[in-house]
């Protein structure tokens, strides 16, 4: 009768979680925030169980010594010397496997690696008290090995919770700045220069993530141009990453609110002489300004580390990304799964780095089908994640949009009337705001209970 061997769950865990630490680290090794992550958690070679393990992680340490990204050819270029010659490609196969099982996010990473550390404090334990359990004292008295035992853990232990605080934060600076502008009547957040919103929610605010949602036509993409475009000509520094529509797009809509002429007319082309000079003159000045617009990334894993370089380099602290829904993972995955370790990115970047990220979402057909067709929590594609992760959750709800739909002539200045719907506010509450956004002028307007719309 054949004799069944029990699994060891606790390595095979230790093991999961060493492979997909290097795995991850060898995918995303061009991203600097996976070298920060990396060598905040001192580890070394020998924390790893696996020998395998150990001899990939020097690898890549060696890397960083020499100041190269750790990609795979880069790791694999640094093998150890008893690879060099004999079994090159066993670890080779050993690199390729590893990346072929890592999940391949930062926030993953950070949360594997402290797993790691919690199997290499238990088994320093396990280890020891066997030894001691069963005398294995070398001669020496029990209370000298005792507190050897206790030296070792010290060290042990503050090799891999040095550099684990969060850097301390001015409390008193912080609030005096609030407090200043405040009384100065700005905004202590970055502004969205939409004032009836910012005086509710205090704008962008550093370390959040705000979700913009709306079905089609909506105008959530006019807000973001034209919000991203104001604040960034008030000295912030920020960057637009869309995935539906083009730069060229973007910049053509941007255009036309620096040169007051309509968009359809530059999109066509339909320009005179001084126009065109115009458009022209307006594009040098977008190239030249505080916005940056990327069109060409498509995935999470790119997206942030474009993110991490724009704010290293240039201090950008606000980021837009057009929208959610069309983002993948660089390993293809369901789109619960994709969408919950986006929200999960956004939220650990804009906590850790200071900065802010305004992720535009769309919202479920199932909208269409109700008579009230105003928005609500449920009707966030994968709400769950999204709605769990994101601070501020801000509907666009145009109810001329519909009334034309059913074909009604609607007036003007009542069709792109738009409720602007916090619908969850953390901090702040919940609250409607109508706003009037003007899509050939290119301009939001606040609303007073005149009805009257105004700067």
């Amino acid at each position: 009768m054949e004799q069944t061997v029990e699994k060891n769950y606790d390595v095979y865990f230790r093991e999961k979680v060493e492979q997909d630490i290097l795995g991850t680290i060898i995918l995303l090794g061009y991203s600097p925030n996976v070298r920060k992550i990396v060598l905040k958690h001192n580890l070394l070679p020998g924390d790893f169980l696996q020998e395998i393990h150990q001899e990939v992680f020097w690898s890549i340490m060696q890397c960083y010594e020499k100041g190269i990204n750790p990609v795979l050819t880069s790791v694999c270029d640094r093998r150890p010397e008893k690879y060099r010659h004999n079994n090159s490609a066993q670890f080779d196969v050993a690199c390729v496997t590893l990346t072929q099982k890592a999940l391949a996010t930062d926030t993953l990473l950070d949360y594997n690696i402290m797993l790691l550390k919690e199997h290499i404090l238990f088994d320093f334990w396990n280890n020891k008290s066997r030894d001691m359990l069963f005398g294995n004292w070398n001669g020496r008295d029990v209370i000298v090995s005792g507190d050897l035992l206790l030296d070792d853990y010290s060290r042990l232990y503050k090799r891999l919770t040095q550099g684990l605080t969060e850097e301390a934060v001015d409390y008193e600076q912080r609030m005096i700045e609030n407090v200043t502008k405040n009384r100065e009547g700005q905004t202590t957040g970055i502004p969205t220069t939409v004032s009836a919103i910012d005086s509710f929610t205090a704008g962008y605010s550093p370390g959040e993530f705000f979700v913009l949602a709306g079905r089609p036509g909506m105008g959530k993409s006019t807000f973001m141009v034209i919000s991203a475009w104001e604040t960034s000509a008030l000295g912030n520094k920020v960057a637009i990453f869309s995935l539906e529509m083009s730069k060229w797009q973007l910049k053509n809509k941007i255009a036309s609110k620096i040169t007051k002429i309509d968009y359809a007319k530059i999109k066509s082309g339909d320009l005179t002489d001084k126009e065109l000079r115009e458009v022209i003159s307006a594009g040098k000045t977008i190239d030249e300004s505080n916005l940056y617009i990327y069109d060409a990334y498509s995935n999470l894993e790119e997206i942030m580390e474009k993110a991490q370089e724009l704010h290293a380099q240039h201090g950008v602290r606000l980021f837009f990304v057009d929208h959610i829904q069309r983002m993948s993972l660089r390993k293809p995955s369901e789109l619960r799964v994709t969408v919950t370790t986006i929200t999960r990115e956004f939220k650990n970047f804009a906590r850790v780095n200071n900065a802010c990220w305004v992720g535009l979402s769309q919202l479920s057909r199932k909208v269409e089908e109700r008579p009230n067709k105003r928005p609500r929590l449920s009707d966030l594609k994968e709400s769950s994640s999204i709605e769990e992760d994101a601070d501020v959750v801000a509907f666009f709800y145009r109810d001329g949009y519909y009334r034309e739909q059913m074909g009604e002539i609607v007036p003007h200045n009542e069709l792109f009337e738009t409720d602007f719907i916090i619908a969850k506010g953390r901090d702040v509450g919940t609250k409607p705001i109508k706003i009037f956004m003007n899509p050939i002028s290119m301009k939001i307007h606040n609303y007073n209970v005149m009805g009257i719309y105004n700067d």
